[in-house]
């Protein structure tokens, strides 16, 4: 593992390189926060020009994009700006953004993954895939929610319900909950009200 920390562009990006044996990058997870606060627009074109500038002195392609999560601060007023950063983007990934402010006070920060090694990319509606050349499928399933749930919802019901939809979507891939899912992420508007039902 390849790790190290420079200062781009007004924000400071840290960052994970994982190496095959002839020391070529297959994958690299990065952070990028900025130094200060600024404009919600003016806080993403900052992130996005030290995006470009970390992919140019490493050589990263942006066909490697396969996954991009934000952390906002105040997620409603930041959305639209963020749908505009990936219309930006010239290549398809999976994108999450998460209600959480920053550590560092800032309005956002953004943390990616990219992959060197996709053989094939597959995107039917809100599920994308990778295939990697070291046989590892990537499969991200973006908002997933309960169609049925409004604000009195049963927080069990609704996890069960979200569970069951990742399940058939996993078995499209012939893959399972129990043997193929690494993580999950459940986002909840109340989590100490809902956490014991989330749990169950």
């Amino acid at each position: 593992m390849d790790t190290g920390f420079i200062k781009l562009v007004g924000t400071e990006i840290r960052y994970s390189f994982l190496r095959n044996r002839d020391n070529h990058w297959m994958q690299v997870i990065y952070t990028i926060i900025p130094e200060k606060s600024e404009h919600i627009a003016e806080q993403i074109q900052t992130i996005e020009n030290a995006e470009k500038e970390f992919y140019n002195i490493f050589k990263i392609g942006n066909e490697t994009a396969s996954a991009k999560r934000f952390f906002s601060s105040d997620l409603i007023s930041h959305n639209s700006e963020i749908e505009n950063y990936k219309k930006r983007q010239n290549t398809d990934f999976f994108m999450s953004v998460v209600e959480q402010p920053p550590a560092s006070g800032v309005k956002l920060s953004l943390l990616g993954m990219c992959l060197n090694n996709i053989t094939s990319k597959l995107r039917h509606d809100n599920i994308i895939c990778f295939d990697t050349t070291s046989g590892i499928r990537h499969i991200y399933a973006e908002h997933l929610i309960d169609s049925e749930a409004d604000e009195h919802s049963d927080s069990e019901k609704q996890t069960e319900r979200i569970f069951a939809c990742l399940q058939e979507k996993l078995l499209e891939f012939d893959a399972t909950i129990e043997n193929s899912v690494l993580r999950t992420w459940i986002y909840a508007p109340h989590v100490d009200a809902d956490y014991p039902g989330i749990v169950k």
